[in-house]
């Protein structure tokens, strides 16, 4: 239906008209997360740059479609294609509309976000300060928004503590702490150090030799509250009750192509009472996605190898994704 408003609006009204636009952008927009990235990115840019010739790059729409550029760049792996097109619309931003515009802002999360994925975390920690500061003085203490931002910096400042506190090799293992001891260790380029305990052994579908240095399971079709467990690994819980934890995982030669096929992580207590990070076939979007238990948001196509983290700090849990096992970004 998308291409033949693109095509009907082109042939009637011509490229720039503004009603051709939007049905670009609206079509560049599903062809991304349908997984046709290149063809995406030809039909988003095209898009671009026919506002850009038509109003100039500081038209708020001109502005606005460079997000959902960068992102598809991202995904795509142009990372420094992508962090300076979020330069320059942080800047565009900030000039048109100001720098406490909620549009600004978002601009700023997100180019905070890929710089947080490649590793930036000096440049990271100061536009999620700013953010923060900017959200205290327009929107109050108590605001979500303002909350939300605390969250950000809180989840940027334990990484940096880990990761330059710790060193990288520790920042980045799958483990858990209780007062200093490792409970849980495996760099997953190694011999396997988990002790796993496997709920309704069937060989058939897991082995713990078959791949060395990962636990190789064979996929089948079932659901938690179905009692169908036989994919289902159990580790105890790394740390006494009530105390906090992190939890991280790499998924490795895995490619879910139908529903219930999922891997990651679940803290159970029983049946209905639980948290789960996965990457799993998505119901409503009908290709790979991430799931949070929460939230489900798309995940890169054709995954090779993806490392998901669940952290624990009090009542709230927070996840996060890493395709290098160096830098994870939290999704909200």
């Amino acid at each position: 239906m998308l291409r033949r408003c693109v095509e009907t609006s082109r042939s009637v009204l011509g490229d720039e008209h503004v009603y051709t636009r939007v049905s670009m952008g609206n079509l560049g927009l599903l062809l991304h997360r349908r997984g046709k990235l290149d063809e995406a990115e030809a039909m988003l840019r095209e898009a671009f740059e026919i506002g850009r010739r038509a109003y100039g790059e500081e038209h708020v729409s001109v502005i606005w479609r460079m997000g959902p550029l960068a992102s598809l760049l991202e995904r795509k792996g142009k990372l420094d294609e992508a962090e300076a097109m979020l330069r320059k619309a942080v800047e565009l931003s900030r000039r048109v509309r100001g720098v406490e515009a909620p549009r600004t802002l978002s601009l700023m999360n997100r180019l905070a976000a890929i710089q947080w994925r490649r590793g930036k975390l000096d440049e990271v920690e100061d536009v999620t300060r700013r953010i923060l500061d900017i959200r205290r003085r327009v929107q109050g203490e108590e605001h979500p928004d303002t909350l939300w931002a605390k969250s950000n910096l809180t989840d940027l400042l334990e990484e940096r503590r880990r990761f330059e506190g710790e060193g990288p090799e520790e920042a980045v293992a799958a483990t858990s702490r209780t007062e200093g001891k490792v409970l849980a260790y495996d760099g997953f380029d190694s011999k396997l150090g988990l002790d796993w305990e496997v709920l309704h052994p069937d060989p058939s579908h897991y082995s713990l030799t078959g791949k060395p240095g990962s636990l190789t399971i064979t996929t089948q079709d079932g659901a938690l509250a179905n009692a169908d467990y036989r994919n289902l690994f159990l580790i105890d819980c790394p740390a006494l009750p009530q105390q906090d934890f992190q939890i991280t995982t790499c998924i490795s030669s895995f490619k879910p192509v139908a529903l219930f096929n999922q891997a990651g992580l679940i803290c159970l207590n029983d049946d209905s009472n639980y948290v789960r990070f996965v990457y799993q076939w998505g119901d409503d979007s009908g290709g790979p996605e991430f799931e949070t238990g929460r939230a489900s948001f798309k995940a890169p196509q054709e995954l090779e190898r993806v490392w998901l983290r669940i952290t624990k700090r009090g009542n709230r849990y927070t996840f996060s994704t890493s395709l290098d096992g160096r830098t994870f970004l939290p999704e909200k």
